[in-house]
């Protein structure tokens, strides 16, 4: 016996309430209260609203997106932006439309009414699907702008949380390999006061370096290793780590005296083995730059990696140690595997150990060299050098100027650079590289 309009009041508040506890009896029975609305046209918007969500909460989702298509029709401010919004979720839930569909709808719905909590939700479902569509730097500002309309601290801390979780899936799993590294370290840039909040902010910091070495950023490199030695409480194998990557850094730039300094600077007794063999090679490349030679090569003395064999054989080559560079080489050349070809690295590598030796006079090796070698040369671009340094082997015949055009310089794969690069195609740490 409640007057129309107390009725109607009280069964809007019932149906949505009942809608949301998933009660389709009650439900239904406050919407039979409601069939027949005769007031204004907000509550005619309000209506076919709660039944679209009824519908939706139902199992009936093509009924639903009719009905929330109904809703815009009528002049309510209000339902009609909570129905355009109910259908794009509704829409990307079923597949109807893509993130990239979805996103300029959402924009404009962000003018579309102004309520806080309303704008507060849209606004971190745009993030989200900003994220999905890998506009990442657009996901995190979204994010920071539904903080600042955030009322409460839960509301704010909730909010927090998944801007660090996609700043860590950006840098610590890989998603921001999807995007430039300029793109990448710009965003880091902007929103660098995510990272101290993350669990994983010295792995972050190092892999961002890595982005940064590899598209020459060198001096952002140094100074974001530096804040890490400086302000993170570090174990002692992390320390070594970021500073094997800063000595590395130095030697980029060329700042012999610097590697050395970090690399006694971060150095323990306790660190894992490979850090050390890691470390040493480093330091040694450094003393070969500053021509302390013999201080490298004592250092390196009884180490037979690959990076330490380029190190020493480089030493012997611009020093001009002919004999130790060949039997220095000789320890980079594999055992070449019938009907597969030579990558260029081992090439590089055959011709280097063929004109040291020849530099040195070992002519007697260069003949089993060439039967061995000559097949996988024989039809390749490098096939002239190849002839040009083992088929005159009298020394007077030879014309040491067209050998010197003819090969690489054992720099060329002995460059730090082009071993760290490799590290970051790989995936993998500089450390990984050495073993």
């Amino acid at each position: 016996n409640y007057p129309q309009e107390l009725q109607e009041r009280i069964a809007l508040i019932a149906a949505d309430t009942a809608i949301q506890a998933n009660n389709d009896i009650s439900t239904q029975n406050f919407m039979d209260v409601l069939k027949n609305v005769k007031s204004n046209d907000m509550r005619k918007a309000q209506v076919l609203y709660l039944n679209a969500k009824k519908y939706e909460y139902q199992g009936y989702p093509n009924n639903a997106l009719k009905e929330y298509g109904n809703v815009l029709y009528h002049q309510s401010q209000k339902y009609t932006a909570l129905a355009r919004y109910a259908r794009i979720n509704l829409e990307l839930k079923l597949n109807l439309i893509s993130a990239k569909q979805a996103i300029p709808e959402l924009e404009r719905l962000k003018f579309a009414w102004g309520e806080p909590k309303f704008k507060l939700q849209l606004l971190q479902k745009l993030a989200e699907i900003y994220a999905q569509d890998k506009q990442y730097h657009k996901a995190m500002s979204t994010y920071k702008s539904s903080m600042e309309l955030a009322n409460t601290i839960k509301e704010k801390e909730i909010i927090l949380t998944k801007m660090i979780k996609l700043f860590e899936d950006l840098y610590m799993n890989g998603k921001a390999d999807e995007m430039s590294p300029v793109k990448a370290i710009a965003l880091y840039k902007d929103f660098d006061w995510l990272a101290p909040r993350s669990n994983y902010y010295t792995s972050i910091a190092q892999k961002l370096a890595d982005r940064m070495v590899a598209v020459d950023l060198l001096s952002s490199a140094t100074e974001l290793l530096k804040e890490q030695l400086r302000l993170m409480n570090l174990s002692e194998e992390q320390r070594a780590q970021l500073g094997s990557r800063l000595a590395l850094i130095y030697l980029f730039e060329e700042d012999n005296i610097a590697a050395l300094k970090v690399l006694e600077q971060t150095d323990a007794a306790n660190i894992s083995k490979n850090q050390q063999q890691y470390r040493k090679i480093i330091k040694a490349k450094a003393l070969a730059q500053l021509n302390k030679n013999e201080e490298a090569l004592n250092l390196l003395a009884d180490d037979y990696s690959k990076n330490a064999i380029l190190v020493k054989s480089d030493i012997y080559w611009k020093t001009a140690q002919w004999d130790k560079a060949a039997d220095t080489i000789k320890y980079l050349i594999e055992k070449p595997q019938e009907g597969k070809a030579l990558s260029s690295e081992q090439i590089s590598y055959i011709l280097d150990w063929i004109t040291a030796l020849k530099k040195s006079g070992k002519t007697t090796v260069i003949y089993r060299i060439r039967n061995t070698f000559a097949p996988y040369f024989k039809d390749s671009i490098h096939a002239d050098s190849f002839n040009v340094l083992t088929n005159n082997l009298e020394a007077e015949t030879v014309d040491m100027n067209a050998i010197g055009q003819a090969v690489n310089d054992i720099a060329a794969y002995s460059d730090f650079s082009k071993i760290y690069d490799e590290s970051l195609i790989e995936q993998k740490t500089p450390v990984d590289i050495i073993q």
